[in-house]
């Protein structure tokens, strides 16, 4: 039979997922994968598109090529189709915030940590929690595995314990300087590796990614993988396109540098202005964002309240919908959010989508500056090629500034 390790969560899901399988492949363990982007059988792509429910789930646990299951699991799998397996061996539960209520009968996030919890409550060797949130700290008492582990960036070891007593635990230390990943287990000390370490905590900038990192590190070492293998392979993974499109990829082929991030819910919005209010630039920062088109009005207005203040101008454009035309607009909600918010009406700009669109932003920024983009599935994909594109035109002109933000052309 197959080990399986089942991943839940409003944010971090695909970027856990894949630093599990990556840490994995490293290992010999020819996992199979499933994540929003696709299938995968030790590391090679089978099947593009979100599989994160049964369908995807069955395809991996009847797949012979693969000899342990990674298993991005989002609650509409589970509320539409149930599981395809009765157990699993370690389930991991990275946060439960207001994202995709109203869908599937979920209205409220104590309803949707219920969603999650049924996952933890299939863990028969371990389950691991996030500590520093509270909807998984009151899954607790749901736990039916061997072993309880949690994950803290916030909490000592001291009051972890008091939480849960004898339990495994994943928390930030600093030796000699730096912050490092430590595991606690059977009374047994484990430094890990150091944060900056791992490319894709960004120097410890990007906390989202070092929560992720952390999850992803104790779950394989509760699946056996030795801690010298857990090192080696976090410190090659890395937050590209290539690795991980859409989570947090940065850019520097043209004279402003790019990141593009998949945020889309007010949650995760949250983290990445922590961490673009932690990057250092000559320039501006500017925000292209979108809103999704499932979400409730006010939701949408919200992301734009909770980018506010953290950027010297932002452009409010529509989502791009993966099956054709989006059945309604969402960018003036988020502006409706700035405005609240007290961001001047002369710092934003209300577009469409598309390539012209996306080009226009790119005219608006000057060498030094930083563009934040929160794409959707369609665009994420689309981006790099766009990049590509202006890039040639700026090496056969010289002459780009058609658009400005202060309504000036260059």
């Amino acid at each position: 039979r197959m080990p399986v390790i089942a991943i839940t969560g409003t944010n971090g899901k695909t970027t856990t997922t894949r630093m599990l399988s990556h840490i994995m492949q490293h290992a010999g363990r020819k996992p199979g994968m499933v994540c929003t982007d696709g299938i995968y059988v030790n590391g090679q792509e089978v099947e593009k598109g979100d599989y994160c429910s049964d369908t995807g789930h069955l395809k991996i646990l009847t797949d012979r090529k693969a000899e342990i299951a990674v298993l991005e699991t989002h609650h509409a799998g589970i509320m539409f189709r149930g599981f395809c397996f009765d157990w699993c061996e370690i389930a991991v539960c990275l946060n439960v915030t207001e994202d995709h209520l109203g869908v599937a009968r979920v209205e409220s996030v104590e309803q949707m940590a219920a969603v999650k919890q049924s996952l933890i409550e299939r863990a028969r060797n371990a389950a691991v929690l996030n500590a520093d949130d509270q909807h998984c700290r009151a899954m607790l008492d749901a736990v039916a595995a061997e072993k309880i582990c949690l994950v803290s960036m916030e909490s000592s070891l001291v009051d972890l314990q008091k939480m849960a007593g004898t339990a495994c635990y994943c928390i930030l230390e600093q030796i000699d300087g730096a912050q490092w990943l430590v595991i606690h287990d059977d009374g047994q000390r484990l430094p890990v590796m150091p944060v900056a370490q791992i490319p894709a905590t960004f120097d410890g900038t990007a906390r989202f990614n070092t929560s992720n990192a952390m999850h992803a590190v104790v779950a394989a070492y509760l699946a056996g993988v030795e801690e010298d293998m857990i090192r080696t392979a976090m410190a090659t993974f890395k937050n590209s396109y290539q690795g991980t499109p859409g989570r947090l990829n940065v850019f520097d082929d043209l004279p402003f540098r790019i990141v593009m991030d998949f945020a889309h819910n007010p949650d995760g919005m949250e983290k990445l202005c922590e961490f673009t209010d932690q990057q250092v630039v000559p320039g501006r920062k500017l925000v292209a964002f979108s809103g999704t088109v499932d979400r409730a009005d006010e939701t949408i207005r919200k992301m734009g309240r909770v980018v506010a203040g953290h950027f010297d101008f932002y452009f409010c454009k529509e989502y791009v919908y993966s099956q054709g035309k989006a059945p309604r607009t969402t960018a003036h909600l988020l502006h409706q959010g700035l405005l609240q918010a007290g961001v001047a009406a002369e710092k934003t700009a209300v577009m469409g989508s598309g390539r012209d669109v996306i080009f226009k932003i790119f005219d608006a920024c000057k060498p030094g500056d930083l563009l934040v983009m929160l794409l959707g599935h369609v665009e994420k994909h689309q981006l790099p090629g766009y990049i590509e594109e202006y890039a040639g035109q700026l090496a056969r002109s010289s002459n780009t500034g058609k658009y400005e933000i202060e309504g000036q052309p260059r």
